[in-house]
């Protein structure tokens, strides 16, 4: 049995059209394919030549000449079998193959710029909060761009597909429907977990508080210690750790002591119902003097409210400084101390109880 493969004449070679005609096609896919890649490379040059040094100039310039070889030979073939006679179906086999070659440039763009973007922005934001001091979320907010990055380099590949599958003629309905349903069976078991994650991104982004901020959530407060990507760790000012997820944290309300400008306070001082009524003014310029000796701490009111039947009760109103509540303590102190040493120098006393404090904020 004769097993060998019959020989191929020059004609069938190519195709039936003349020899001069396909040796100009060849010149032209040659020519076409160097003329596309020569161009990419071009374009990166002059985007390192006109625009000023910059991680987005970079960028850029790499993207272009990171074009694969796979688009400009589609295009050359396709520039070039139109100088030739082909069969039937032929013509429209290589436009198909130009769409999928594009369709496959454009996701790797597509998804090269995507997950650039969201690397670039997670480390603009890593040293915009993190100081040396406090950065156990470093680790977190390196490792939170490279998981959205992953979810949106599996969504511009998904679109690729299905695009391509489009184009072959291949139904995509009965596909989408089925990722439908899958996708909400997914959400529904992971939606606690894609919601503290989403919560995760949020505090990096809007940052209403960082590690190292004072907070206090409903009755808790604490330091922030870890900002992870499922919860937040707080440590309790009697030393306990609270761990709040990132999620129910986002919908409580939020107190960020460490933004605190300053402090208003806010206390009541009771002389004794036998305080002569002409001496009642002069007492009430006795808190203002003590307050304005004081540095960090700033002169607001002090008067006379209310006529109680054991006491004349002054208020007097001043603002600390600062947000740190330790040196809000000290000079809160200060004053205290001074208030009652300049009322026994003048020989006013004070009534029982001597102070209700009440501080505000």
């Amino acid at each position: 049995m004769d097993l060998s493969l019959p020989a191929l004449s020059l004609d069938a070679l190519l195709l039936g059209n003349p020899p001069r005609d396909a040796a100009l096609a060849a010149v032209v896919l040659v020519a076409v394919y160097v003329l596309l890649r020569r161009t990419a490379k071009a374009v990166g040059a002059m985007v390192d030549r006109w625009m000023d040094p910059s991680p987005l100039r970079d960028h850029l310039g790499r993207l272009a000449r990171r074009t694969g070889r796979l688009l400009p030979a589609a295009i050359a073939l396709d520039v070039a079998a139109r100088l030739l006679v082909l069969p039937d179906g032929a013509t429209g086999t290589l436009d198909t193959g130009v769409t999928l070659a594009l369709i496959w440039q454009l996701g790797l763009w597509t998804a090269d710029v995507l997950s650039w973007a969201v690397e670039s922005g997670g480390r603009r934001l890593l040293d915009r909060t993190a100081e040396p001091a406090v950065l156990s979320i470093e680790e977190e907010s390196q490792r939170l761009p490279g998981a959205v990055g992953l979810v949106v380099q599996l969504g511009v590949w998904s679109f690729a597909v299905l695009a391509m599958l489009e184009t072959l003629g291949v139904e995509v309905t009965a596909v989408l429907a089925g990722l439908g349903v899958g996708g909400v069976a997914i959400a529904l078991a992971v939606q606690n977990i894609l919601g503290d994650l989403f919560a995760s991104l949020s505090i990096v982004v809007d940052q209403p508080f960082e590690v190292g901020h004072f907070i206090k959530v409903g009755d808790d407060l604490g330091t922030v210690e870890r900002i992870g990507l499922k919860s937040t760790r707080v440590r309790a000012l009697s030393g306990e750790q609270l761990i709040f997820g990132n999620a129910d944290l986002l919908g409580s309300r939020v107190r960020n002591f460490l933004r605190m400008e300053e402090r208003r306070v806010v206390h009541e001082l009771r002389l004794s119902p036998d305080t002569p009524p002409e001496r009642l003014a002069e007492a009430a310029a006795v808190p203002r003097a003590a307050v304005e000796a004081v540095e960090g701490v700033r002169f607001d009111r002090c008067h006379l409210v209310r006529l109680d039947p054991g006491a004349f009760v002054y208020e007097l109103v001043y603002f600390a400084l600062t947000p740190d509540f330790v040196e809000h303590a000290d000079r809160q102190q200060a004053v205290l101390v001074r208030i009652a040493t300049d009322l026994k120098e003048r020989g006013l006393e004070l009534a029982l109880p001597r102070w209700e404090v009440r501080q505000v904020g």
